[in-house]
């Protein structure tokens, strides 16, 4: 999967619009760790996926997502949090 690269019509820069005016927005942060995630950058990707469960506890998806970041990293240490994301 071919990486987004840093010019002024990447992906990134939107989502970081879309924070930067509303930082509560849960899907632009799951966007964001999505992008991320893309870019092979998981810990950033994690944090993003992280954020967007703080601003809407509810939002499955991005729980969904955290654990699978987790899960790539593969790192056995990971993986009580990455069991207690999908759940």
């Amino acid at each position: 999967m071919p990486k987004f690269k840093n010019n002024k019509n990447s992906p990134l820069l939107f989502l970081e619009k879309a924070i930067k005016i509303n930082s509560s927005y849960a899907k632009a942060w799951n966007y964001k760790g999505l992008a991320q995630l893309r870019n092979g950058t998981i810990d950033s990707s994690i944090h993003s996926f992280k954020r967007a469960t703080e601003c809407d506890p509810n939002y499955a998806i991005a729980w969904s997502n955290i654990g699978y970041a987790l899960m790539l990293k593969n790192d056995s240490k990971n993986f009580d949090e990455a069991l207690h994301a999908y759940n």
